[in-house]
């Protein structure tokens, strides 16, 4: 059990006893543009000790489909440090060097696909120390096609398993005085901005959010400030016109580098499939009690009503630690296996304790109807640290399945604190699609499309004619032999099935003095037999510092981390040609990945009054409070108190 009197901020142990950095403030500034976002996390904490600090570490969460850009650290009096992406080893090596030699230093690594850890070296005294963490990402799917959902993750919740060894001793606290600030700029007249997660968030009316002197209604800002602690994850709702529209980005860096970013929502009309196979998959682990399962089951419960009356079979498993399913194997759906399976869940209970996922999955591609199509729907937390082998599963099952039967796995991540690395990751290598619900939101809109995605045909031979020459062909990172030097990356690779209502968007980046950009991009598919769909999308240029453009260069960093993802999930055994290629776009393009972490030293000489004492053994949080309260901000002496669900991680 965690000691209640556990201090706020990063614990560190000097001399045999707890040191606290205290969590002073947390302000968090997001600026929407259009279907992307840029994020900048800012912390500051209270280094009270007289002597400075020599290890210090938290655990830090981000979207999965994110991608950090950024990170630097200041003190009080003046001095900053900026990090730089490197291979992780050296960058590992660096900050170890730093702390010798008593230089202030941060070191920003990847432990899994949504947990980076932050570690901190040689923390000067008696000052407010600020960390700054900024990540980019094109934004998620909602309830409607007009809508884009902004998640701000703020906790991490209790995984199931091993996890990764970045993350051992991570100490649990939680952020206080947090703010929230995000910047709304769409194309189109902004009709509402709403926070399920946060009801209280304040949105500023046309007239106080203006370009130049004239109030706008495509440009609104949002506020939420809280002075007690985030128990859940920060979600932001933003209603536009014309988000349902084709648009083409483009974005041209210093060196001539061309970024495109395609994004579409089609609108077809498309036949359902005549006979499919449905299987439900329920998390009834621990951590799915309370809220989550009772949202889970009345998912389950639309989704079930939501099939087609005809050429349906189905089935409904659950896991935990162990699993099981409802019948041995699926059973026609009419009245009477539908009142079974109701009551069956209506009896669910969050009572299997664990929560292992993968082997549930392979159990349903075991005893899946192999002659049939089979859509498998995952209700869950996602709150699992076996996160490849999962995935791995997942991508080997789906390429395993004959073209005539296909597997599709959608995912409905339920609750705060969800796990998105593993609810995206195992739609997007499962051909399907991802949709996150809050406790505390409205579900049937989402159950519904996803049933309506599962029922319909899928195009076939998706392709994007990006207007290069034939000699830019797309490689595929499968090739897994020259993948540094090419000239045109898309990203993904093997485009995602286009579903009727659901954004999908892809990258393209083109390093080749040949290429002009086209004034269209086209997207091709095959309809039905031989019949033809083309879908022409005009490519507007954003010009650099732009007011419809951020500061940094969106476009060609979302591009970079999307072929980076396509890298690391080809990338099962480590092979030198991918670490090879991440490396590679992840210093060029300033990326953290699984091969390469940010790092920060501060740039002046060292002497032998900076060079630390051996490292202490690490603390334990079951010390008394008075022994903790003596390395605490005067000001923050009254701010012990019982802790509710954690938020952040720390540890040293």
């Amino acid at each position: 059990m965690r000691n209640k009197f556990a201090p706020f901020g990063i614990v560190h142990s000097l001399n045999n006893a707890l040191v606290c950095l205290p969590l002073e403030q947390v302000d968090v500034h997001a600026e929407i543009v259009d279907v992307s976002a840029t994020v900048t996390f800012t912390q500051t904490f209270w280094q009270g000790h007289s002597t400075q600090t020599k290890r210090a570490k938290y655990v830090f969460p981000i979207p999965a489909h994110a991608a950090i850009c950024g990170f630097e650290m200041s003190t009080e009096d003046g001095r900053t440090v900026t990090a730089v992406a490197k291979e992780t080893e050296t960058a590992k090596q660096e900050h170890e060097q730093a702390i010798q030699e008593g230089k202030m230093t941060g070191l920003v690594v990847m432990a899994s696909g949504d947990v980076f850890t932050v570690s901190l070296g040689c923390l000067p005294s008696l000052q407010m120390i600020t960390t700054k963490l900024t990540y980019v990402m094109d934004l998620m799917e909602d309830d409607s096609a007009d809508q884009i959902r902004l998640l701000l993750p703020v906790c991490i919740g209790s995984r199931y398993g091993q996890p990764p060894s970045e993350m051992a001793g991570a100490k649990v606290v939680p952020p206080e005085r947090i703010r929230i600030a995000v910047d709304v700029f769409m194309s189109g007249e902004i009709r509402s901005i709403t926070s399920p997660s946060h009801p209280t968030v304040a949105v500023n009316d046309d007239a106080q959010v203006q370009i130049g002197n004239v109030p706008s209604p495509r440009r609104k800002a949002a506020q939420y400030a809280c002075q007690d602690f985030l128990t859940e994850d920060f979600v932001l709702c933003v209603k536009s016109d014309g988000l349902d529209t084709p648009r083409c980005f483009a974005e041209r860096s210093p060196a001539g580098t061309v970024a495109m970013q395609l994004a579409v929502v089609p609108k077809l009309t498309l036949p359902n499939i005549p006979e499919q196979e449905y299987i439900f998959l329920v998390d009834r682990s621990g951590s799915m009690n309370g809220n989550r399962i009772a949202t889970a089951k009345r998912a389950l419960v639309l989704l079930l009503r939501a099939l087609p009356a005809r050429g349906t079979t189905f089935n409904v498993f659950s896991f935990g630690s162990l699993h099981d399913s409802l019948w041995e194997e699926s059973r026609k759906y009419d009245e009477q296996s539908l009142e079974e399976a109701t009551a069956h869940v209506d009896s669910m209970l969050a009572n299997y304790g664990g929560t292992k996922l993968r082997e549930a999955l392979e159990a349903i591609f075991e005893t899946r109807c192999v002659s049939l199509p089979t859509s498998v729907f995952v209700l869950t937390d996602g709150n699992t640290h076996d996160l490849d082998n999962t995935i791995n599963t997942v991508s080997d099952a789906v390429k395993a399945a004959h073209t005539e039967a296909p597997l599709r796995i959608f995912t409905l991540g339920i609750g705060e604190s969800t796990s998105t690395a593993m609810c995206e990751g195992i739609a997007r290598v499962g051909n399907g699609l991802c949709l996150m619900s809050a406790a505390t939101e409205t579900i049937l809109a989402k159950c519904s499309k996803l049933v309506k995605a599962s029922r319909t045909v899928i195009l076939q031979d998706v392709t994007i004619d990006w207007g290069a020459s034939e000699g830019l062909a797309i490689v595929s990172p499968l090739q897994g032999d020259s993948l540094q030097d090419i000239g045109l990356r898309q990203g993904p690779w093997k485009l995602p099935i286009l579903y009727t209502g659901f954004r999908c968007t892809v990258f393209a980046l083109v390093n080749a003095e040949e290429f002009v950009l086209p004034d269209h991009v086209v997207i091709q598919a095959r309809y039905t037999g031989t019949d033809v769909l083309k879908i022409p999308v005009a490519v507007q240029l954003l010009e650099a510092q732009s007011s419809e453009s951020p500061k940094r260069p969106l476009i060609q960093t979302l591009a970079a981390r999307r072929i980076i993802m396509d890298l690391e999930d080809a990338d099962k055994a480590g092979s030198s040609p991918y670490k090879d290629a991440i490396v590679h776009l992840g210093e060029q393009y300033q990326l953290a990945s699984r091969y390469t972490s940010f790092i920060a030293v501060e740039d002046r000489p060292s002497t032998s009054e900076d060079t630390p004492e051996e490292r202490s053994p690490s603390p334990s949080l079951t010390s008394t409070r008075h022994t903790v309260a003596a390395s605490v901000h005067p000001n923050h002496r009254s701010a012990w108190r019982l802790l509710p669900k954690s938020s952040f991680c720390f540890c040293f």
